[in-house]
């Protein structure tokens, strides 16, 4: 009845680590051990990978609670009773004064030693609790043991391996199998020697058994490959170094006399380019060897437990594979076992064959192609027909521009000379009848005048704006002081303003400042900008113009009392025959639009810029920027001119 009690919970214990294999943490079951000194004892050196991954999940349960050290048999270096007599003495020597609460092996070579000599009193692991990890075959067990000894024995994964390769290559013929000296690979040779017998038709299989990476590459190097499989269970060492060889330099040494396939028992090596395999999870067996650890602190004795098996080849033991090298060799994934793990593999890496892939990827790019072609179609297509709704609305906006010119130049071009027309009727008509009232004469005179100069400034503007358009407007630069072009033009109009009560002031900071201008432009521009200031103000105001100067530029300033304007006027202030506001046939002062325009071209001719600030009922401010060149040609520094004066006239005639 005893009997049955413990097999019962030992069963239990078994099912317990195989649920909780996938887990990390171990508290949530029962409460962890706390404030021991744990000494771990790995058979091989801290490099040997699978160690370490066994140690770190055994911290990750017990690390953070307890102090754990940790101390490596190197059993690849040495493995002989004197060896381990002074591995022991060491031990001996250095927790000598600790007080080393449970023992902790990895793997079969350090079990061995512990167990040879656990019962010998000088010994500081003399009778302690000992756990076990890795050990790969089934001990027995004395009554005395069974008081201190409790561990794990893996299940030995090597022909589940063999298996595995056997379905991914259908057509191998042999296998050899790379082992070491270690205790491991002496379960896989009992293992591989008992299942596959040198007179087994349908697999041969041949030993390498060697720690010596010299001696192994001797090996390989003598064997004939066809239809073969590598399988390699050991680690290696460098004859001539006595160092450990890292699993890359085996992989890379191996696949440089083969291209057989290599399949392995070990993580490491399906990290370090194996195809894969069906490897041991060190982690979660470290875990598992925490978790019993835990177990048996918490209320078992170590006597009930003698060893635990561990759990099913899908808890502990998995099948993994190393996509790329997968890749490398051509292997037809579809030939792997459901449920295996990968490294080395993208979310978007499919599990098909290569042919697979390439007409996936194939199908997958015509696809891509043709809905770029599609969307490229579309494009092109709305593309032509937004253009062409583009023309249509430009085609109309120039009908309207050419329409809103006719009517508007109609307009400029009628007016005056119904006035003429009239004015010289009236004439005629007193010419006739003897009547020659010398006032009468001169205002209609006058009048002819006037509005023959208004027709000259329609006509120049559009003949200026077309030689702007067409690029074909010429300017002529000489050095001028250009204080004194701007005093002159302001002059002229003066008067002109005294008779709209309003007053012109000018104001410079320098009198004299040289530079190239084509003057008659910079007349052109001070004129329509004073014009403009003058149709602007109502019944009296005031207009300044102002010149200062930096080290780069001129600064001419026109600043009005007049009745300002919009944020939307100020937009399309320079655009061609914009007005302000809608055009009538009654406005008291006349404009086509134009001279803005012909203003920012010729100040741009003058590598310049022109800005304007304004509020609506707050006047305006003109701007002009022109930058300070200086030239060889000088121009003729003179007084107003009767043809600046008829400029002016010119400029002035539609303002009434």
């Amino acid at each position: 009845m005893k009997l049955k009690v413990k097999n019962i919970r030992l069963i239990v214990l078994v099912i317990f680590f195989t649920l909780i294999s996938n887990y990390t943490k171990v508290s949530a079951y029962v409460p962890t051990v706390e404030g021991k000194n744990i000494l771990v004892i790995g058979s091989y050196s801290f490099q040997n990978e699978w160690e370490e991954s066994v140690l770190s999940g055994f911290e990750s349960i017990l690390g953070d609670k307890n102090n754990i050290k940790s101390e490596y048999l190197d059993s690849y270096s040495k493995n002989t009773f004197s060896y381990h007599e002074s591995f022991l003495n060491y031990l001996d020597a250095k927790y000598e004064n600790q007080n080393i609460d449970y023992i902790f092996t990895m793997d079969d070579e350090a079990l061995k030693v512990i167990r040879d000599h656990m019962f010998e009193k000088h010994r500081v692991f003399y009778k302690k609790p000992v756990f076990f990890v890795g050990v790969n075959s089934i001990i027995n067990l004395n009554d005395e043991e069974k008081k201190y000894l409790s561990g794990v024995v893996n299940i030995e994964t090597c022909l589940e391996c063999v298996d595995l390769i056997e379905k991914m290559h259908g057509d191998m013929k042999k296998l050899y199998v790379l082992c070491d000296n270690s205790l491991y690979s002496q379960s896989i040779m009992t293992n591989i020697s008992a299942a596959y017998h040198e007179n087994n038709d349908k697999l041969k299989t041949e030993v390498i058994k060697t720690n010596k990476i010299g001696y192994m590459k001797k090996e390989l190097a003598e064997k004939d490959f066809k239809d073969s499989v590598i399988l390699i269970c050991g680690a290696y060492i460098n004859e001539t170094t006595n160092s450990k060889v890292s699993s890359s330099e085996v992989i890379e040494s191996i696949k440089n006399i083969t291209d057989a396939p290599i399949y392995t028992t070990l993580y490491n090596y399906v990290e370090s380019g194996a195809v894969g395999g069906v490897v041991n999870d060190g982690e979660k067996t470290g875990r598992l060897g925490a978790i019993l650890l835990n177990s048996v602190v918490n209320g078992d004795s170590v006597e009930q437990f003698p060893y635990i098996m561990t759990p099913s080849y899908n808890s502990i033991n998995t099948s993994l594979f190393n996509y790329k090298v997968i890749r490398e060799y051509n292997i037809n994934p579809l030939n792997i076992p459901e449920g295996s793990s990968f490294i080395n593999k993208k979310p978007y890496n499919l599990l098909l064959p290569k042919w697979s892939v390439f007409l996936i990827y194939i199908s997958f790019s015509i696809v891509v192609f043709l809905i770029i072609y599609l969307a490229v179609i579309a494009f092109y297509h709305k593309r032509k027909i937004k253009e062409a709704n583009l023309e249509a609305v430009a085609a109309i906006e120039r009908e309207k521009i050419k329409t809103d010119y006719i009517i508007l130049m109609s307009h400029e071009f009628r007016t005056p000379l119904n006035i003429i027309i009239n004015s010289t009727k009236f004439l005629k008509r007193e010419c006739i009848n003897n009547n020659y009232d010398k006032e009468y004469f001169i205002t209609r005179l006058n009048n002819i005048i006037k509005n023959s100069n208004r027709l000259n400034k329609a006509v120049n503007n559009s003949i200026d704006v077309a030689k702007i358009e067409a690029g074909i407007m010429s300017i002529d630069f000489k050095m001028y002081n250009i204080v004194k072009v701007v005093e002159d033009i302001t002059e002229t109009i003066i008067d002109f303003a005294a008779s709209n009560n309003i007053e012109v002031i000018f104001d410079t900071e320098n009198e004299e400042i040289y530079t190239a201008i084509d003057k008659t432009s910079i007349e052109r521009i001070m004129l329509n900008l004073l014009s403009n200031s003058i149709k602007s103000i109502n019944n009296s105001g005031r207009i300044v113009v102002h010149c200062k100067n930096d080290n780069d530029n001129v600064y001419i300033f026109v600043k009005d009392t007049g009745s300002g304007m919009s944020n939307d006027v100020k937009k399309h202030i320079f655009d061609k025959f914009f007005q302000g506001s809608d055009y009538t046939l009654n406005r008291k002062n006349e404009g086509n639009g134009l001279g803005l325009f012909i203003v920012n071209a010729l100040v741009k001719m003058h590598n310049g810029k022109i800005f304007v600030e304004s509020e609506e009922g707050k006047g305006s401010t003109f701007k002009v920027v022109i930058p300070i060149i200086i030239v060889d040609n000088a121009g003729n520094e003179s007084t107003i001119s009767e043809e600046l004066r008829y400029m002016a006239n010119i400029e002035l005639s539609d303002i009434q």
